[in-house]
């Protein structure tokens, strides 16, 4: 039987193997054996874990080896070399076992016949299966260092990103997308609604596969969307690509998505001021129903309020409305970001990660102590959140920039999602509802209190 395998095949073409299986056929044509079954696996490492650190692919061609030799229909494995019939500790004992048992023959395209049944020929398989261990561990500490190398100097990973097109230019395609992505994300879209707005606009992943939660939430995390380089799991510096989003949009979406409350992506809001307004004793309110189905807030610690949600929303409503269509509603949004200020906020933080890559240096020259490496790590560290925070306020500010340039800002907020409209609430005010008369007295402004955030 001939069996064949390629690591890498993410396009799937089969190139490789049906070179091997070509030769291999050629050789058994050549000696005049017959082949009883081909097995082939495409795409599958041999290794015993992947550098991506996923579990790997099953081969479920190479358990087919193993049960054509133990079942008797072959005799003998041709394979192309020893390393593509095996590469692991793990599979190389398996099918040495058998085919001892068996009294098997591994029989190679670049490489000798091998009798399993003898000391020699074992003793010559297992030569060339740690060479071809020795080899699958050198080339991976070789691209480890190439991809060290690739980062300290801004360089992009080699694998495209959705995106960006293979020479790390944004593509004019897909670079639209995710920045509608983002600012779908921080106007109060959920991972959920958005993995399925890019399944229903008929986008796919680089690997042509369709979107899924883990997917999305991976590219809104990914600090290579704002041009920054990251190795091992740290941002190393700045990339020398161009970025889609900027730094203060990254931040604002990984304080979203790393916020715990947020960890199960929650439903979509139905109701605009549930969790958003606030009591007068300054808890949140809730939304609750009475006996007669009538949706009301209620203070979520204390029971010393109650009241009729309907009027509380058209009343923001009308405000937000107005408010909206004031001629200085751009300035509002926009005009108060200070870029200079951002820019500032920016070099800080690349200064504080060099900072904290030189700590570890001098403590190894002796420069500073345990405790001072401690202490200097953990105010680095707070002066870095709060630096994050900061850009992610001034990030949320900017995904209401739809809403500014519309002619009509009023009513494209009338237009959005409530997700969406919560969100611009919260950008423009805090909704304080106070106690009202008791009775069915009507709806009176005066006991709702907007105060304005800038």
């Amino acid at each position: 039987m001939i069996y064949a395998r390629i690591s890498k095949d993410p396009e799937g073409t089969r190139e490789g193997v049906d070179r091997q299986m070509e030769d291999a056929r050629t050789l058994a044509c050549s000696r005049g054996w017959t082949v009883v079954d081909e097995f082939i696996d495409n795409d599958a490492p041999a290794s015993d874990m992947p550098a991506s650190g996923k579990k790997r692919k099953s081969r479920e061609g190479f358990d087919a080896v193993i049960e054509a030799l133990q079942s008797g229909r072959a005799d003998t494995v041709l394979s192309w070399t020893m390393d593509r019939l095996t590469r692991n500790a793990r599979d190389r004992l398996r099918l040495f076992e058998v085919c001892q048992q068996a009294q098997a023959f591994i029989s190679l395209v670049r490489g000798p016949d091998i009798d399993m049944s003898t000391p020699a020929g074992r003793f010559i398989a297992a030569i060339l299966a740690e060479i071809a261990q020795h080899e699958v561990e050198v080339k991976a500490d070789r691209q480890r260092r190439a991809a060290r190398q690739r980062a300290e100097q801004g360089r992009p990973p080699m694998r495209r990103a959705y995106g960006y097109q293979a020479d790390g230019t944004p593509d004019p395609h897909e670079a639209p997308v995710v920045r509608e992505l983002f600012s779908k994300l921080l106007a109060g879209a959920t991972i959920s609604g958005l993995t399925r707005w890019l399944n229903d606009i008929g986008e796919t992943t680089t690997t042509g596969k369709a979107w899924d939660r883990s997917s999305v939430r991976k590219l809104l995390l990914s600090p290579r969307y704002a041009g920054m380089r990251v190795y091992a799991g740290e941002i190393v510096g700045e990339g020398d690509w161009p970025a889609i989003v900027s730094e203060d949009v990254l931040s604002a979406a990984r304080v979203l998505l790393t916020d715990p409350s947020r960890l199960r992506d929650r439903p979509a809001r139905k109701h605009l001021g549930g969790g958003l307004y606030r009591c007068h004793c300054g808890a949140k309110v809730r939304v609750n129903y009475t006996q007669h189905r009538t949706r009301v807030y209620q203070c979520s610690e204390r029971a010393h309020l109650s009241r009729s949600a309907d009027p509380i929303d058209d009343y923001v409503s009308r405000v937000i409305v107005e408010r909206l269509r004031r001629p200085d509603v751009v300035s509002l949004l926009e005009d108060s970001r200070n870029a200079e200020h951002i820019r500032q906020l920016r070099s800080e933080a690349h200064v504080l990660r060099a900072r904290l890559d030189g700590l570890a240096a001098d403590y190894a020259d002796g420069a500073l102590t345990a405790r001072q490496v401690q202490v200097a790590t953990q105010r680095i560290t707070q002066r870095l959140q709060q630096i994050d925070d900061e850009l992610a306020r001034e990030g949320r500010r900017s995904a209401l920039a739809a809403v500014t340039a519309s002619t009509d800002p009023g009513a494209m907020w009338m237009s959005l999602p409530v997700d969406s409209q919560r969100a611009v609430v919260d950008a423009l005010c805090t909704v304080v509802i106070l106690t009202a008369s008791p009775g069915r007295a009507p709806f009176d402004p005066d006991t709702v209190r907007i105060d304005w955030k800038n």
